[in-house]
């Protein structure tokens, strides 16, 4: 998303725009599928515009445990501040794009898609109680029992329970 920043004046501008993740340099089929609504609003003053971002989509996603498939609505919004000029930037904020003065636009793109990106949890999850798949059958415990054997001996063990069962049977 390119927004024009040579001849804006002082105040709020908002710009907004709906692209797909191809746009954003992104796999189109990733986890981002649907269109994304960005709504971008650049308050300038003086030097500085500062800008929030808006972004609004539906992720999908593959559970990690039972691998099911499953879709759930993203709203983000970040900001940021554009510092147009080549002196040092004397600013609190953590956030700081550093541009010259002949530049005609900037591209959100980028900003854009590392927010996108930084969303994906590390584990994923349909539900936080999703029982998954068993290990040994590959069934889906949600939907059905599994016909697994389910007492795992350690091997170091198995004499132990051999000579516990033949104490019993005495």
């Amino acid at each position: 998303m390119k927004v024009p920043i040579l001849h804006l004046h002082d105040g709020a501008h908002q710009f907004d725009e709906t692209v797909i993740s191809s746009d954003l340099d992104m796999a189109p089929d990733s986890v981002f599928r649907h269109p994304i609504q960005i709504k971008a609003v650049l308050n300038r003053y003086e030097k500085n515009i500062q800008c929030s971002v808006a972004v609004q989509t539906k992720v999908t996603h593959q559970c990690d445990r039972c691998l099911d498939e499953f879709e759930e609505p993203l709203d983000l919004q970040f900001e940021f501040l554009i510092y147009m000029g080549d002196g040092e930037v004397l600013s609190e904020e953590e956030d700081v794009l550093q541009i010259s003065n002949d530049v005609q636009e900037v591209d959100l793109s980028e900003r854009i898609r590392e927010q996108l990106l930084l969303t994906i949890p590390m584990k994923i999850l349909c539900r936080e109680d999703c029982e998954g798949l068993c290990a040994g059958c590959g069934v889906a415990l949600a939907e059905e029992a599994c016909s697994c054997e389910k007492e795992v001996i350690d091997p170091r063990w198995a004499k132990l329970k051999e000579l516990k069962e033949k104490v019993k049977d005495q």
